[in-house]
């Protein structure tokens, strides 16, 4: 309840204040979510004991934006859900009432220096680094500082300082926690006539008290530090420091074909080699926007796996927190439905696949249809080499393939309120002999909802 009133509290006082101030102005934006959604075999095993074949799901997003003028603006943005229903823990319940699932998901400050057109970003806001399919490196809510700015007609500058994390534990004595993550990162926008370039650069310091103050492996170490990472093991220095360099293009020269794609390398080290994490991921996209009814594209994806040996380190891409994937993928996570995906890591694997987007037979309805075969970079034999190191079901060895397929559908019920429709199979070629299963299976979904933005 304190929760609930604090909020209310808040938006009176954004709402309140507009009467003071004739000039400003207070724009609210948000979305609603309602979905069902059945699945099967999620895991790929047909042993669905602890699966959850039928949901349904609701969320609310409500966004404030006050603005005293077109230089200098306040964000606000609040969610409530994911709501499952009937489900006690997430508000759901029948008759009860639970203020658990409210959150502030994003609060800055945005406003441009005076007489320039220099934007400055400070507080909890959406971080991405350069991408256009979300970044596979940094993509998520985060406190962040950003700096952008035009320097000529062709080049931009942006830099930013973001505390990914900060334990808040207390640095007394003669060996305090460094219990802090950081990152410092450089990107130039470089446009040109048909084509436009964007390199970028993220330097982060990382302390090695975030395991012991209790950051738990599945938001850190897992994606940061392998194989010791993966075990819960700190390191032994003081602070490492991972970082990361891309490149992304976006190629109009001979539209109507249309060339996108990117390439991210990182890597991370404490100086010894079973620690040490490098690695790369590089994608592209052509697509052909001269048909009026559709939007044909062909892409291709490749990420470096592990090798034979767990002693030397891993060999993919370290990920501070990801939000990479294809339009509509169920295996990748691109569902517009509320938990209508797997959301696996890029990392370890490649990808080709043939999509057919923005498909308009019918007034008001438009349709996406997917197929992908993906295929796994690390060597087979690390899974007997290091067992649990990787999960059957998430990553692939090259001895692992999956053919994914999917058809979605948007209706436009209103100008606002879309019906949302998915049906997706992926044929599982996961090789037995390799992971010592006998109960693999093949994993679908079919997802109906409602989405309304407002």
């Amino acid at each position: 309840m304190k929760r609930i009133l604090a909020i209310a509290l808040v938006a009176a006082f954004i709402l309140g204040s507009v009467s003071f101030a004739s000039a400003a102005e207070l724009k609210v934006t948000g979305e609603f979510k309602s979905n069902a959604q059945w699945q099967g075999n999620s895991d790929f095993s047909d042993d669905n004991s602890s699966e959850d074949e039928f949901g349904i799901r609701s969320r609310a997003r409500i966004i404030f934006r006050y603005s005293a003028s077109d230089n200098l603006s306040a964000v606000l943005r609040i969610q409530y859900g994911t709501i499952k229903w009937g489900n006690q823990a997430t508000g759901g319940l029948i008759d009860t009432q639970s203020n658990t699932n409210i959150y502030l998901r994003r609060a800055y400050l945005e406003f441009k220096w005076p007489d320039t057109q220099i934007l400055m970003q400070a507080g909890k806001l959406s971080l991405a680094l350069p991408n256009y399919l979300g970044s596979a490196i940094l993509g998520a809510d985060t406190t962040a500082f950003v700096v952008s700015s035009p320097i000529t007609d062709n080049v931009k500058l942006m830099a930013g300082f973001a505390r990914a994390i900060d334990a808040n534990v207390t640095d007394d004595g003669d060996d305090p926690l460094r219990e802090e993550w950081d990152h410092i990162f450089l990107g130039a926008p470089l446009s040109f006539d048909g084509i436009s370039l964007t390199p970028f650069v993220d330097f982060s310091i990382l302390g090695n008290g975030i395991t012991a103050a209790g950051i738990p492996d599945s938001v850190l170490l897992a994606d940061i530090f392998s194989p010791a990472g993966a075990a819960g093991q700190a390191f032994d220095d003081d602070y490492v420091y991972p970082w990361w360099a891309g490149l992304v293009l976006n190629m109009k020269m001979f539209d109507p074909f249309i060339v996108k794609g990117e390439f991210n390398w990182g890597m991370i080290t404490d100086g010894e080699d079973a620690t040490e994490r490098s690695g790369w991921l590089a994608d592209l996209e052509l697509s052909y926007t001269g048909i009026d009814f559709m939007v044909p594209k062909i892409f291709g994806m490749y990420s470096s796996g592990e090798d034979d040996d767990i002693d030397n380190g891993s060999e993919r891409m370290p990920i501070a927190a990801d939000d990479w994937t294809p339009k509509g993928s169920y295996f990748f996570g691109g569902s517009d439905l509320l938990d209508g995906d797997l959301d696996n890591p890029t990392v370890g694997l490649w990808t080709v696949g043939l999509a057919l987007e923005d498909i308009k037979f019918i007034d008001k309805l438009s349709s996406l249809l997917a197929v992908y075969y993906i295929a796994g970079t690390s060597d087979s034999a690390i899974v007997d080499e290091a067992p649990g190191y990787l999960t059957y079901g998430r990553q692939l060895t090259d001895e692992d393939y999956l053919v994914e397929i999917d058809f979605n559908h948007k209706y436009m019920i209103y100008e606002q309120l879309a019906a949302i429709l998915e049906l997706s199979y992926i044929v599982n070629g996961y090789d037995k002999d390799t992971w010592d299963i006998d109960n693999k299976s093949d994993a679908w979904k079919i997802g109906f909802g409602f989405n309304y933005n407002f």
